[in-house]
């Protein structure tokens, strides 16, 4: 696991300074070592936080002849089966690290190295016979790579802040960028909040030389056909759980201490029970409690930990607005841009606090979007449904929806809120069907929260439009291939990625080995969500792991309750108001209108916690990056 950072350019080569620079901002990501190589147009740099081959595993690594160079941000779990396949066809190893099987597949395969990988990475290539750099990114985005573009070649890094420090990429806003932060709370898909800073996507390969860049897709989940049957269940339980199994099995090598992040929720808790049977000893296990019993999972986690027989460590975190006053300022550091999902702050918490026991973490992640868990791929499908009925039969629940009032994110499980939420939801996916889930501030409510000037700044962002392949595919199923390619990728590993490695902590996802996630795409939507029961196969084949009242657990989102931070003497209100007042904030919001939704939140009247948070992380970034609209 690393930073890593470098460029290439052949008029202008990073000097040692400037890579030093760029590395100073990456230690978190690796406090064990640091390694730089400068050699012509090209510069590599890597900061490493050791996890394999923990004596000889020094980057950047080269080839036999020193003319192939690499650094890799990650893991590669399959490693040890590749080094043996290297190692026949005659390559010769002088580590035991698994980086460095990435060079001699470079020698056998060039751009194409990628493609037997199974793990999360994002690696550079610096081929000096052929002059050029190759940049690769695993196929979910586990691992970030940003890169600035340049005259002649360009710069790369794991985080935009080693970017900026180069002291070459410019500090210029993209206010479309900012678009999409107001509709998902995070910024997707190659765009960054700056301008001259781009991302690699994920399953992309990047390559520069001196005929400039280009990049080419290598993984792609809208590609994935669903092969016909007939099926026999158990034969797909059996299938499923070899998968899953060979996943969790690789991802526990490890050469410094592992254990298991442990929320008492279905993926979670099949990843810890086959990781304790793979590993054959005594496994440790993490969760984290809250003080209000309606956001804390920790007993059920603590009971399958029981029946696991895992070592078992509960963290217990404020759920209440002093949690949020100590830890919100952290946001913008963490992520150089706006990120606006606030469970970022209790998985940041327990991070660290896993961190002082381990080095690596085992967690669920990537469940709902494989196996289709989330509720609103039922919406979607009953949303679509909807809209093609006669608009005078959507009529009345439209006005119905209206005169209900209020936000349409507005939580709460009674039926105004559930028929508020559906109607707006299925009004926007009419009008712009490539929306994965609901949009958190409605046109409605930018107009009404933004100045004129930063609306009209705004004005034609969206989301990207699906691929031809999505009009074939049930709605559902295109809901939830989109996610594995935006929401996924953008928010939940991002939000994993920098909490974790900014305290040095090693997250590894079981559920997102690529060879799962294909069988999965191979079968129909129909074993994914069956009726209204999401996870089906995966329900089937855990039923064979885990006690029954694992799979009859409602689900639980991670998340802390925001509401309390935003009344009257909150750490919140006061946070905002200032922000939208007197400082940069305020030059993108009208502070009258943040005031009347602080007075509707504080009166009960409404739920604006999630777009508050927003606010205040917003105005946070710009006030630490100088910004002003």
């Amino acid at each position: 696991m690393c930073g890593i950072c470098g460029g290439l350019s052949w008029e202008r080569p990073l000097g040692a300074d400037e890579l030093d620079r760029m590395l100073r901002t990456l230690v978190h990501r690796g406090p064990d070592d640091e390694g730089k190589r400068l050699d012509g147009p090209a510069a590599l740099g890597a900061r490493r936080l050791a996890i394999i081959d923990l004596r000889t595993g020094h980057q950047p690594i080269g080839n036999e002849d020193g003319t192939v160079w690499v650094v890799q941000n990650g893991e590669i779990y399959n490693h040890l089966e590749l080094r043996q396949e290297l190692e026949a066809r005659g390559h010769r190893f002088r580590t035991s690290c698994d980086t460095e099987v990435l060079v001699h597949l470079y020698e056998e395969r060039g751009e194409d190295f990628v493609a037997p990988l199974a793990g999360m990475f994002a690696a550079a290539v610096w081929d000096a016979r052929a002059g050029r750099l190759v940049l690769a990114r695993d196929r979910f985005g586990k691992k970030p790579l940003y890169y600035a573009p340049s005259g002649d070649g360009l710069l790369f890094a794991s985080e935009i802040k080693a970017l900026l420090a180069s002291g070459r990429v410019a500090r210029e806003v993209d206010w479309a960028a900012l678009g999409g932060y107001f509709a998902k709370l995070y910024i997707g898909g190659e765009g960054t909040v700056y301008r001259g800073v781009r991302q690699l996507l994920p399953g992309h390969v990047l390559t520069a030389g001196r005929d400039g860049l280009r990049t080419a897709r290598y993984w792609d989940p809208w590609s994935f056909r669903p092969r016909p049957g007939p099926f026999r269940e158990e034969e797909l339980v059996e299938e499923l759980g070899g998968l899953l199994r060979q996943a969790v099995r690789i991802r526990l090598r490890s050469d410094v201490p592992l254990g298991c992040f442990l929320s008492g929720g279905i993926d979670s808790s099949l990843v810890a029970a086959l990781a304790c049977e793979a590993s054959g000893g005594r496994l440790r296990t993490f969760t984290v409690g809250f003080d209000r019993t309606d956001y804390d999972e920790s007993p059920a986690a603590r009971e399958l930990a029981e029946r696991l027989g895992t070592e078992h460590r509960e963290f217990r975190l404020e759920g209440g607005a002093g949690g949020l006053d100590a830890v919100a300022g952290r946001i913008p550091e963490m992520f150089d841009q706006p990120f606006g999902d606030s469970s970022a702050v209790p998985t940041w918490q327990v991070a660290g606090l896993t961190r002082q026991e381990v080095t690596v973490a085992l967690s669920g992640d990537g469940g709902d979007e494989v196996f289709g868990g989330y509720r609103r791929y039922l919406a979607r499908r009953w949303a679509e449904r909807y809209n093609r009925l006669p608009r005078a039969l959507r009529r009345p629940a439209g006005a119905l929806a209206d005169a209900l009032g209020g936000s349409a994110r507005a939580y709460g499980g009674g039926l105004r809120s559930r028929l508020r939420r559906f109607a707006a939801y299925a009004r926007q996916i009419e009008t712009r069907p490539a929306a994965s889930r609901q949009e958190y501030f409605s046109p409605a409510m930018l107009a009404a929260v933004l100045q004129p000037e930063a609306l009209a700044r705004l004005a034609g962002a969206g989301p990207a439009g699906d691929p031809p392949e999505a009009a074939r595919l049930d709605p559902a199923d295109a809901a939830m291939r989109r996610d594995m390619t935006d929401y996924l990728p953008d928010d939940i590993l991002a939000k994993v990625d920098r909490t974790s490695m900014d305290v040095s902590l090693e997250a590894r996802a079981p559920l997102l080995d690529h060879r799962v996630a294909e069988f999965m795409l191979s079968l129909p939507v129909d074993w994914r969500l069956r009726g209204a029961t999401g996870k089906y196969l995966l329900r089937r084949f855990a039923a064979t792991v885990l006690p029954a009242r694992v799979l009859r657990r409602p689900k639980h989102g991670f998340a802390i309750p925001l509401g309390p931070w935003f009344v009257p003497g909150g750490g919140g209100r006061s946070r905002l108001e200032a922000l939208s007042a007197g400082g940069a904030l305020g030059s993108v919001v009208r502070p009258e209108a943040v005031r009347e939704l602080l007075g509707r939140h504080a009166a009960g009247r409404d739920d604006f916690g999630e777009h508050l948070w927003a606010l205040v992380v917003l105005g946070d970034w710009m006030e630490k990056a100088g910004v002003t609209a």
